[in-house]
């Protein structure tokens, strides 16, 4: 009887003891793409549609926890705040039996489904996917793109959702014959998605294009020959904010993240450190449309040229020749962000024991640059920051829109612009011959007029 009861209880507290383990909260997976490096590419043997001269591939790192999972190239799609999709890199053995050297080649290679959330990597499946013709264009989590008969025969239109059993769309567009592509294009380039209606354009190289509208829970209606555009023709571009039009939303951290990637051509903590400074500015003045109806408000000051500051100019809207965005070498990570219509302004500093922070959070990890990509998207504002409310003179000459007076030096006979001009001995010189040791570049010869 005691052994039994014994038993028993051994029994309820193993099960009590799974219970709460399958309960506990799973550790969230930290999945990050490295920076950019360049590799040499192999088009001999690759089926992944090289472009003519085509001799190196810009890859990156999938990074899980800390550890390499994949290579990957080309630009990601965020599908859901955690899934993103990405096209993986190969590193193939090109060795040939007998050969004591080993040669190794990197070539494309198929589609990726990556959950942040998991950190799983899964292949996916894109049905009459061709390597050398398919250029994917992706829109939520949709996929178009012109597939091929394995017979390599027929191009085809094909829409596919991710997770669907079935494709949305595949509709035969003409023959294909190789010979027909003149060289250096593509026989289809990468479709042209719009959002409302939702519409896809398929552009064939020689042909007209072909537009297909996805109605909701039926299948997709190829549009009329009116709604039909022109080879090579692009969307009608909307109107900008109107007076009344209401305020968009500011997009998420990854979506700005993923475009100042583009924008700046690698992704880096520079890049991630610029994008929350901003954001962490356009916070605290109330600016919530920057690039929409808040666009004329805000004027940004940068320390430094460096990554971030492609960032800050990509999430703020500031632009150096719109005269929004303002540079002071003073070699300081730091910006500041004046709000014309308050006359508000705040100046923030990256903090430098961010780096050591980054340091201790991920020991494990040895490159630095990692250690900071990952924890600067972690960090709070406070440990990232320091914030200062300043005041920030700006005059007329200063503003955006400001035209002023143009003259002509009379000492070197160059325009000056904006009323950059100082008074000397009665005459009105530009800054450089007024105060030529101010100068950047010094003269080697007469000036010449080409």
């Amino acid at each position: 009887m005691r052994i039994s009861r014994f038993i028993t209880a051994l029994a309820a507290s193993v099960l009590l003891a799974g219970s709460a383990a399958h309960a506990a909260p799973r550790k969230p997976h930290q999945v990050v793409l490295g920076a950019t490096k360049h590799v040499p590419y192999s088009q001999a043997g690759d089926p992944a549609g090289a472009t003519p001269g085509e001799t190196g591939l810009a890859i990156r790192a999938l990074i899980v926890d800390g550890a390499l999972k994949e290579w990957t190239t080309g630009s990601a799609h965020d599908v859901t705040d955690h899934t993103f999709v990405i096209r993986q890199a190969l590193k193939l053995n090109d060795t040939l039996p007998g050969e004591k050297l080993g040669h190794w080649v990197w070539q494309r290679g198929p589609w990726l489904v990556v959950d942040r959330v998991t950190g799983h990597a899964t292949e996916l499946h894109l049905p009459a996917y061709d390597p050398a013709i398919s250029r994917v264009s992706w829109f939520r989590d949709y996929a178009a793109y012109c597939g091929l008969t394995p017979a390599g025969k027929s191009l085809y239109a094909v829409i596919t959702q991710l997770g669907a059993r079935k494709t949305i769309l595949r509709k035969r567009l003409e023959a294909y014959n190789p010979d027909n592509v003149p060289p250096g294009t593509a026989a289809c380039t990468p479709p042209e998605w719009q959002r409302d209606p939702a519409r896809v354009t398929f552009h064939i190289s020689g042909n007209e294009a072909f537009t297909f509208d996805l109605a909701p829970g039926a299948a997709p209606i190829q549009a009329s020959p009116r709604a039909r555009t022109r080879r090579h023709a692009r969307p009608t571009k909307r109107a900008g904010p109107a007076i009344g039009h209401r305020r968009q939303a500011m997009e998420s951290f990854d979506a700005l993240l993923r475009k100042a990637e583009l924008a700046h051509g690698h992704l880096c903590a520079g890049q991630i450190l610029g994008v929350r400074m901003a954001l962490l500015g356009l916070a605290r003045l109330g600016i919530a449309d920057p690039l929409g109806t808040d666009r004329k408000r805000l004027v940004t000051f940068v320390e430094i040229d460096r990554c971030a500051t492609d960032a800050i100019a990509l999430v703020t809207g500031c632009r150096l020749g719109k005269r929004a965005l303002k540079f002071r070498d003073w070699g300081k990570m730091a910006a500041t962000f004046a709000d014309l219509e308050s006359g508000r302004a705040i100046r923030l500093v990256a903090l430098e024991n961010s780096r050591e922070l980054a340091r201790e959070r991920y020991p494990h990890i040895e490159s630095k640059s990692q250690q900071q990509m990952l924890a600067y998207r972690e960090l709070s504002d406070a440990e990232l920051f320091a914030e200062q409310w300043v005041r920030v003179p700006i005059g007329p000459a200063d503003l955006p829109g400001y035209r002023g007076e143009r003259l002509t030096c009379p000492q070197c006979g160059e325009g000056v612009n904006f009323d950059r001009f100082v008074e000397v001995a009665g005459r009105r010189l530009c800054l450089s011959c007024a105060h030529p040791e101010l100068r950047y570049w010094s003269p080697t010869g007469p000036a010449q007029s080409s």
